[in-house]
């Protein structure tokens, strides 16, 4: 069962949706990155992992697609499609450099000014692949 704050709830129960999808990506060389669905980078304290509030950027055209959730012994997973820019070459995707990264997917409410954390899934990345040329 997945719980979300009260505050998330209270967010879907009115008409006004103001949530964004947030991925932290950790490579094993321990270079991290944050992404972001919004129009705006979002700063977000997450005190569990960081002294210093962190940026996850949107101009990198980050898009997650639905996440499929199981039961049982098979994997949970989703996808990230979009140019997302400067943050990943060709290089680093040929060199395999996102595989085995650790990778948190998550919402916020975007307008709360120390927005709650509400997460969908945690793992580790298992596939990294350039679509098209």
């Amino acid at each position: 069962m997945r719980t979300m704050s009260a505050s998330l709830q209270a967010m879907y129960a009115s008409r006004t949706h103001r949530r964004a999808r947030c991925l932290w990506v950790v490579l094993e060389d321990g270079t991290a990155m944050g992404f972001t669905d919004h129009d705006q980078d979002l700063v977000i304290d997450m005190a569990d992992i960081s002294d210093v509030p962190l940026t996850f950027r949107a101009d990198l055209g980050v898009l997650p697609s639905d996440v499929s959730t199981a039961v049982g012994l098979e994997a949970d997973n989703f996808e990230v499609t979009g140019p997302i820019g400067e943050a990943v070459s060709r290089v680093q995707l040929i060199g395999r450099r996102f595989n085995r990264a650790q990778a948190r997917l998550f919402e916020v409410d975007w307008a709360q000014e120390f927005p709650d954390i509400n997460p969908i899934l945690a793992g580790q990345i298992t596939d990294v692949q350039m679509m098209g040329g």
